[in-house]
């Protein structure tokens, strides 16, 4: 794992009915798994950042840029766990397989396009929460380089589609998400999906949930977006973006925080 480049290296689903939530979804997922553990606090301290740098090369005279090298440090606000989820959404392991993004892995000698950039944004949001163990998560969408069915995730947890705002010369000035909670994600979670949505992506006071960049965009079977062919494949706006599945219908972030105690 690219974890390794700056410190060490970092069940089978329960029975339950299947239901099928909008036109076009199975009840298999064709997509890639992995763990649900970015942090909150390093990736909306470094978004902008990964933003701007995947519009220029990664490497330059086999040096890697700076800046990304940084996201990983916790002494500069990184994270280990956002740096290797970052390069395993793009350039892998740069031994001439792709990463999870088809097109991404280009970005090791040249910047990416708006489109690729979109879905790379997307591969680490899907992953973003505090929890970083015992959450598992996979992502599917027409952006990614999946070839296996995993039929232990067949719960549709919600579409995510990222908005970069940037000026006419490229600075990155917002990234955001507008997301779309399925009906069975909606009806299962313990509190109501907004909430559920920003305990999952946002920090936990008020103002951090109004700044955190989440757009609550309601129930997919309700919305405009359309499925466009394979199973969890979506496009919303006249943008592809990407389905995340569960393997738990009722996650942590499905749980009320409790009020902090006051001083």
């Amino acid at each position: 794992m690219w974890v390794g480049l700056l410190s060490t290296a970092c069940a089978t689903a329960p029975e339950a009915e299947i239901e099928v939530d909008a036109p076009g979804l199975e009840v298999t997922a064709l997509g890639i798994p992995g763990t649900n553990g970015v942090p909150k606090a390093a990736w909306h301290a470094w978004k902008l950042t990964i933003a701007s740098a995947l519009k220029h090369p990664l490497m330059k005279e086999g040096v890697m840029n700076p800046d990304i090298v940084n996201v990983g440090r916790p002494e500069f606000g990184g994270n280990e766990e956002l740096f290797g989820h970052l390069l395993d959404c793009t350039v892998g392991e740069m031994d001439g397989n792709e990463g999870m993004v088809i097109g991404a892995s280009s970005w090791a000698t040249q910047g990416l396009d708006d489109q690729v950039i979109g879905s790379v944004m997307e591969c680490v949001i899907a992953f973003v929460n505090d929890k970083n163990q015992g959450v598992d998560i996979l992502i599917s969408g027409s952006a990614f380089n999946a070839t296996e069915n995993h039929p232990e995730f067949f719960h549709r947890e919600a579409v995510w589609c990222s908005r970069i705002d940037s000026t006419i010369g490229g600075t990155v000035l917002d990234v955001s998400v507008d997301v779309y909670p399925t009906a069975l994600f909606a009806r299962a979670c313990g509190i109501d999906a907004k909430t559920a949505l920003e305990q999952r992506y946002c920090s936990e006071d008020e103002k951090a949930v109004a700044n955190c960049g989440l757009n609550y965009g309601g129930r997919l079977d309700l919305s405009s977006c359309t499925n466009v062919g394979a199973p969890g494949h979506y496009e919303c706006g006249g943008k592809l973006c990407t389905m995340t599945w569960l393997t738990d219908i009722t996650p942590d972030w499905c749980q009320r925080r409790r009020p902090s105690p006051r001083m």
